[in-house]
């Protein structure tokens, strides 16, 4: 599987793993599932309504019954990942999860340009999954309007991580050292912990790790 880079607007590196097209599909299965047990359900109420109700009373209240039950079922993509940061219980099952290009949370915007693009999407399935297939991170023509990737929940889970501690930086930020992108995770363990000794020789170690550091990054 191909991995998407992209960089915050703290010149951060992030590589997440788009969605595959299987899980996709896995995803909007029982998504489609869930949605006909709620229309069949509200549609045996409905009728049941009708039996029991007198006929000039069906008119007025079936039509705002229709409104009321059956809106939701029409919204049911968008008001799930709206509501559950772009997440249906289909996608929350499968373990992926809707992002903007960038990690970041999308705005409604990008959820109703998603939503609108089921048009063709879903309903003419041959023709969305051609983007899906080519592009290389699995995208729909939904996903290409709106902006967004579906990406893997563990990913998700890691971006928010980065961008939680991120948070105090802002957008006109510009780092002292972009040189710092090539340490690895343990070599930032190590300032970390230097940084944070309270021994008598601590200033020490940060001074041979401060040359350390200067000639590893070409500082």
């Amino acid at each position: 599987m191909a991995y998407s880079s992209i960089i915050t607007n703290s010149y951060v590196r992030i590589d997440q793993e788009p969605a595959s097209v299987g899980h996709r599909v896995l995803a909007r299965t029982i998504d489609s599932l869930l949605l006909f047990a709620y229309v069949l359900l509200i549609s045996v109420l409905c009728g049941i309504y009708i039996n029991l109700t007198e006929k000039k009373e069906i008119d007025l209240v079936l039509a705002i019954m229709i409104v009321v039950c059956f809106l939701p079922a029409l919204c049911y993509s968008l008001l799930w990942e709206v509501f559950n940061r772009g997440q249906s219980p289909g996608k929350r099952f499968a373990g992926i999860r809707v992002v903007m290009r960038d990690g970041s949370t999308p705005s409604f915007s990008a959820y109703l340009l998603r939503w609108v693009m089921l048009i063709i999407d879903l309903y003419m399935s041959c023709i969305g999954l051609i983007p899906m297939i080519l592009t290389r991170n699995n995208q729909r023509f939904g996903d290409l309007a709106g902006g967004t990737l579906v990406v893997k929940e563990n990913d998700f889970r890691g971006i928010q991580l980065i961008f939680h501690e991120l948070r105090h930086l802002t957008e006109d930020y510009h780092p002292i050292f972009p040189q710092a992108e090539h340490l690895s995770l343990e070599q930032m363990n190590l300032i970390a912990e230097t940084l944070s000794d309270k021994t008598n020789k601590r200033s020490q170690r940060i001074h041979q790790l401060a040359l350390q550091a200067r000639s590893f990054l070409k500082i």
